[in-house]
């Protein structure tokens, strides 16, 4: 082996040998396990429709909201998430799958963690969201019958326009200088 060769060659051998000594980062913890509650088959539309305007009353803007899979999924959406004594920033998006008999609420919630200058999942937070959204929708469905249950969710967001802003988003929406 040349010189030339062995001076090229060093470097590379030794940023492979002090790679390996750095430890690996710890995993992430696993997403929260989605909220389930049961309903009776009949009131699938209205259950779908209920979940369309508590999405749009809390203020989500929707990503998808398809009628015929019954399925409705959120934007990303930042928020102040209670953080023990305080609220910490949070994003969110939320995601509800309806099927025959069971309705499936998944809340993937990210904390902004300022000492580590990173989002860190929350999955106790998601849990709760998703329990607490999830009781909204299926408590007590009315049964409306409409041709596209997503509908309401464009006449709701047009009108609460000039309406005050839920709490958590609102407070969200304030940026100070």
């Amino acid at each position: 082996m040349s010189r030339r060769a062995a001076l090229a060659a060093l470097p590379v051998a030794l940023l492979a040998c002090a790679t390996s000594r750095i430890p690996p980062l710890a995993p992430e913890p696993p997403a929260a396990p989605p909220a389930r509650a049961e309903f009776l088959p009949p009131d699938g539309e209205a259950v779908f429709q209920q979940a369309v305007r508590a999405m749009v009353r809390d203020g989500y803007p929707l990503k998808l909201c398809d009628a015929g899979r019954l399925r409705i999924r959120t934007s990303r959406v930042e928020l102040d998430a209670p953080c023990g004594a305080t609220t910490c920033l949070a994003r969110q998006t939320v995601e509800v799958k309806l099927g025959y008999r069971v309705a499936r609420v998944s809340v993937a919630r990210e904390v902004y963690d300022g000492a580590e200058r990173r989002w860190r999942s929350d999955g106790e937070g998601s849990a709760d969201a998703a329990r607490e959204l999830l009781a909204r929708i299926v408590e007590s469905p009315r049964l409306e019958r409409r041709p596209n249950p997503c509908a309401p969710a464009a006449r709701l967001e047009l009108a609460g326009l000039g309406a005050p802003r839920p709490p958590a988003i609102a407070a969200a929406a304030h940026i100070p200088r």
